[in-house]
């Protein structure tokens, strides 16, 4: 009976931290190239039981396997690319493929897919929260904001080159990790990248609202029904030491 108690306190926990990303993927579904998460939860191993003292049956005495739960397994990244909006911004690009802009923090490196860039008061180009986007030769400094860059990520100014913006990729994406303001951390080393830019553009976040919204009515009831499961046994219990054990 506490067993049961146990297995249904694990799948309210389950789907709590279900609850929890769906949640975040809804709150950023307006964020500029934000990947939603997902996560993938497995039961515990199963448990072989033997009968302890009856040996009737011989040396087989297997009673069989009993399931404690579910836990989680591993919350990953749905890097698949969303939308594309025309914004004609010069300092808004999109990646189109599978690559990351590489910006530089107090941190080290870190990598993002939100090309809401802008320029500083010195001509820098950098992100919302002032890091550096780089370039093949470290930051790009640009000297009017009359550019233009080209899906190799190369930046011209009246026709001659002013620097070209870094794309990178990664074996397996599975190694980012979210830092939060969009970017991704990775001790994995990057490789050039062969996606391309669009100028004038951003990257919706590829979250699907409906299917989202769906996620969360499962997760509900799921949560409704291991939350009756521990109260039926919390009453059998109640029942089992306030009136059985009086006979």
């Amino acid at each position: 009976m506490v067993r049961g108690l146990y297995t249904a306190a694990t799948g309210l926990q389950t789907q709590r931290e279900k609850f929890d990303v769906v949640s975040n993927n809804i709150a950023n579904i307006e964020t500029t190239g934000y990947k939603q998460d997902d996560l993938l939860s497995k039961s515990f191993e199963d448990l072989l039981f033997y009968r302890s003292t009856d040996y009737s049956m011989g040396e087989d005495n297997k009673v069989g396997f009993l399931n404690q739960g579910t836990h989680i397994d591993q919350i990953y990244t749905d890097f698949s690319n969303g939308s594309y909006e025309e914004t004609g911004i010069k300092t808004n690009l999109a990646i189109k493929g599978n690559g990351f802009f590489v910006v530089s923090t107090p941190k080290g490196e870190r990598y993002t897919q939100d090309g809401s860039f802008q320029l500083d008061s010195n001509g820098n180009l950098c992100t919302s929260e002032g890091y550096f986007v780089q370039g093949t030769n470290g930051n790009i400094n640009l000297s009017s904001d009359n550019f233009t860059v080209g899906e190799n990520g190369l930046i011209t100014i009246d026709g001659v080159a002013a620097g070209q913006i870094r794309l990178v990729s990664f074996d397996e994406n599975a190694v980012m990790k979210k830092e939060g303001s969009n970017l991704y951390a990775t001790d994995s080393n990057p490789v050039n990248s062969e996606a391309s830019l669009l100028q004038g553009y951003l990257e919706s976040s590829n979250v699907n609202l409906i299917d989202e919204m769906t996620e969360m009515i499962q997760i509900s009831r799921a949560f409704e029904t291991n939350q009756k499961i521990i109260n039926i046994i919390d009453g059998t219990m109640d029942l089992a030491a306030n009136e059985i054990g009086k006979l």
